[in-house]
């Protein structure tokens, strides 16, 4: 067996390599979820250490600060209560600079116990009193302070001068942003300057151990009635919305999995031809069947462990460089960091081993049914039984792709869509030998004139030849992902601009506590040629009925909303709007809460439940479709805001020259503006991010594919050796020989390429549907020039994988081949 494995050494690659590739990207998509989790947990706990619950005020609180003596009550239910204030300051190192300064106050042995700073050089410290301040050793470093170092802040208007007592390291707590430096100072020291002695803007609670942590937030929310009690963040919730994420890399991986399975099954196919002569010298010499295939399924093992361990290192590789990507995401912005459990590793170990046995076991057990007698004998020729019950499968598979996505409900629909994705792979294998019969038709009318009798008996060669068709079916695959993944890419692209182009103002514009008198001084800065304010709330409304959130609310004013939003909305739906609690739904909505219009939707509002009227549905990809208007008047009303969500801006001047002079003139305040055209920029940059990931999957797929034809054109020529030298020996010369396996090639080539391409299409067909199931509101834009190429590039694969088993096939000699003994 090792003798056999040395030998084939390209053999021998070839299976290991396509177990590592399964292996590899299994165990990366599987670990992508806790690597994703444990990065957002982190950059979370860097920030609030252990703590679990976090008690606020909001719109109902009597005051901004919260009491911590309540929570104290529960006693030994709790570990610890930590109160904590929270301001915004500015600290200017020189006349033309002016910082942002996130001003902590602690209780310095409270902080230590809930989320401990290094310190790197302290002086006196303790007591942690009075105008002490820490900074974090960046900080300290670009501005020259050192310990004892006067530093003066600007807080709530006036100059307040702190000496340096400890310089920590650049993390937790003290780990800077892009937006604010933070620094510790004394709690009691922020609460004497805000008036608030005993009292804190954020309570920060963790439970004593085995206890239940939804029942001390029940009993919390009792006691902090009019604020905000909650847990600081769900793992359950963050991994579901990590599944955005990761749901469509496992999809992709079935795929490489499923093609894995076709290459290991043929490249056993090819392993068990080769070593027949050997099989049937110990057949004919008294070893039993058990005895040889024990030998082929301990071989297959070997592949496995050796592709199960190569896959694993290869896996957190894959899965380092994805964690990279996401984490320099213009949006994400984290740490990179990769986790995976011993788990992970062993399911993809073991995975490995059973993709190679599963893979082999029908090569062998076919093998093993050959009699002594043919194999001595060279009659290795098989007769393939029609097995019409795959044709019904296939057809109904590819029409409950085209209906069931239209109809299935929205409570269903992502299981649903994601199984007819792979129905759909399923469908094509089971249908291309019958596909390929209406194909031959076609070719053996067309290659009369270009090709003659060659070509008819190449095309002929093809109906009954099932290594041919496994070839075809992995072209169709190959071709299949890619149009998928390139098709989503090239969609995401033509809707994230057509999404841009639907906003037609320049800016967006945010600044604390943004309201009327904002806005006046907003539009009174030279260049300024327009400005709309908007309210709006993201999941905070929730629909009673189903329990879910409407996402992205906006309240508009009907007057100005369409100078701003391009939606293609109807003026008197707009202007219905201000009549009445009426409100219009992006289309994914509607049908994620299954209403049409007319419907009634209650909606649980901050003052209340709320009945509003589905007016209408539009179509967009703002806010990634989760998105929902009604009335400035209304919104208003039910949810009582006090400022603007954001500021739309536009200007007579270059948009870029406008963000600057607006930072310098709201430098205090905590300002964030972007142009339209950067925010375009940074979205197109993060999907591309993602989507090159995914191409890099899809590719995979070819590259398995192209082996797994590669191994089939092998096999079949080899079944064939027979019948090719009899063609030989009839007047066949070795020019025709070639000549007629090319035309077989570039036929297969283009019957598995033009499956492919309509294999594509209706994936992505059921992939709309798909998205809409996860509340993505995208439509699929096909690109007729990828279907072109292809299409010429499938068949240049196929042509050019079959050169070297064509050469090898010509230089059989006839009598060998044709003689037995």
């Amino acid at each position: 067996m090792i003798k056999n494995i040395k030998e084939k050494k390209l053999r021998t690659f070839l299976i290991i390599l396509s177990i590592t590739l399964s292996t590899a990207l299994f165990f990366a998509s599987n670990a992508l979820s806790t690597t994703l989790s444990d990065m957002f947990i982190r950059q979370i706990r860097a920030q609030i250490g252990s703590a679990q619950i976090i008690i606020h005020e909001n719109e109902f609180s009597p005051t901004p600060y919260v009491n911590p003596e309540p929570a104290k009550k529960l006693g030994n239910k709790i570990e610890y209560v930590i109160g904590t204030t929270e301001l915004n300051g500015y600290y200017s190192p020189s006349k033309d600079e002016l910082l942002n300064i996130n001003i902590l106050g602690y209780d310095y042995d409270e902080l230590q116990k809930m989320n401990p700073v290094s310190l790197i050089s302290s002086q006196n410290l303790e007591p942690f009193a009075g105008r002490k301040i820490i900074i974090n050793q960046a900080f300290a470093q670009k501005h020259n302070l050192e310990l004892g170092s006067p530093i003066d802040l600007e807080i709530q208007g006036t100059k307040q001068r702190f000496r340096v007592s400890a310089i920590a390291a650049s993390a937790g707590p003290l780990k800077e942003n892009d937006k604010n430096q933070p620094v510790i100072v004394p709690r009691e020291t922020i609460s004497s300057l805000t008036g608030s002695r005993g009292k804190s803007f954020l309570l920060y609670i963790k439970t004593a151990e085995g206890e239940n942590l939804q029942e001390i937030i029940n009993e919390l929310s009792v006691l902090y009635n009019r604020f905000t009690v909650r847990e600081i963040f769900s793992e359950e919730e963050l991994t579901q919305q990590l599944s955005t994420i990761t749901v469509p890399f496992m999809l992709i991986t079935l795929l490489v999995l499923f093609m894995s399975i076709f290459i290991i099954y043929t490249s056993f196919k090819v392993i068990t031809m080769e070593r027949l002569p050997i099989i049937g010298t110990f057949r004919s010499i008294g070893a039993t069947r058990k005895m040889t295939n024990r030998v082929l399924v301990l071989e297959s093992i070997l592949y496995g462990i050796i592709g199960g361990i190569l896959g694993c290192i290869l896996g957190i590789i894959v899965l380092y460089g994805m964690a990279f990507v996401i984490a320099n995401d213009p949006y994400v912005q984290v740490d990179v960091s990769i986790k995976f459990t011993l788990g992970q590793l062993f399911q993809a170990s073991i995975l490995a081993i059973i993709l190679s046995i599963i893979s082999s076991l029908i090569p062998i057990a076919k093998i093993s049914k050959i009699p002594v007698k043919d194999i001595v004998l060279n009659k290795i020729e098989k007769k393939n039984k029609k097995k019409i019950w795959k044709l019904y499968l296939g057809i109904v598979l590819l029409v409950g792709a085209i209906f069931l996505p239209i109809i299935v409900p929205h409570s269903l629909a992502f299981i649903v869509d994601a199984i007819l994705m792979i129905g759909v792979f399923i469908a094509l294998i089971y249908l291309i030998p019958y596909m390929t019969k209406i194909f031959i038709n076609f070719f053996e009318r067309v290659y009369t004139y270009f090709f003659g009798n060659m070509g008819i008996l190449a095309a002929k060669n093809l109906r009954e030849n099932k290594n041919i068709l496994n070839s075809i079916s992995l072209l169709t695959i190959g071709i299949s992902s890619i149009i998928m993944i390139n098709t989503l890419n090239y969609s995401m692209n033509i809707e994230v601009l057509d999404a841009y182009k639907n906003l037609t103002y320049d800016l967006q514009f945010y600044v604390n506590e943004m309201d009327r008198r904002i806005e006046q001084i907003v539009k009174s800065t030279p260049g300024v040629t327009g400005t709309y304010g908007i309210y709006g709330s993201y999941d905070d409304i929730q629909v009673k009925d189903t329990g879910q959130t409407l996402g992205y609310v906006q309240g508009i004013d009907v007057n100005k909303f369409s100078d701003y939003f391009n939606l293609n909305i109807d003026q008197e739906l707009l202007k219905k709007l201000d009549t009445g609690r009426y409100i219009l739904l992006n289309y994914s909505q509607g049908k994620k809460h299954g209403v049409k219009i007319g419907d009634t939707l209650t909606l649980n509002m901050r003052k209340g439940e709320r009945n509003y009227t589905v007016l209408g549905f539009f179509n967009t990809l703002l806010y990634n479709g989760q998105y929902a208007i009604i009335s400035k008047k209304y919104f208003i009303n039910d949810m009582g805001p006090q400022f603007y969500d954001e500021l739309s801006i536009k200007t007579s001047i270059d948009p870029e020259e406008m963000v600057e002079i607006l930072n310098k003139k709201f430098q205090r305040g905590y300002s964030n503006i972007s142009s339209m055209n950067k925010l375009r920029e940074q979205n197109m940059q993060s999907n591309a991010q993602l989507m090159g990931m995914l191409q890099g999957f899809s590719f995979m797929t070819v590259i398995i594919g192209i082996f797994g034809v590669l191994n089939n054109l092998l096999i079949s020529f080899m079944e064939r050796k027979r019948y090719l030298a009899i063609m030989r020996s009839v007047g066949m010369d070795k020019k025709q020989n070639i000549r007629m396996l090319f035309i077989e090639s570039l036929t297969g080539g283009l019957i598995g390429s033009i499956t492919g391409l309509f294999g594509g299409f209706l994936v992505n067909y059921v992939i709309e549907y798909l998205l809409a199931a996860m509340d993505i509101s995208m439509k699929i834009h096909f690109s007729p020039s990828l279907f072109i190429s292809s299409l010429i590039v499938g068949t240049m694969v196929m042509v050019v994988a079959s050169i070297s088993p064509t050469l090898k096939s010509s230089k059989y000699n006839i009598i060998e081949s044709i003689k037995y003994e």
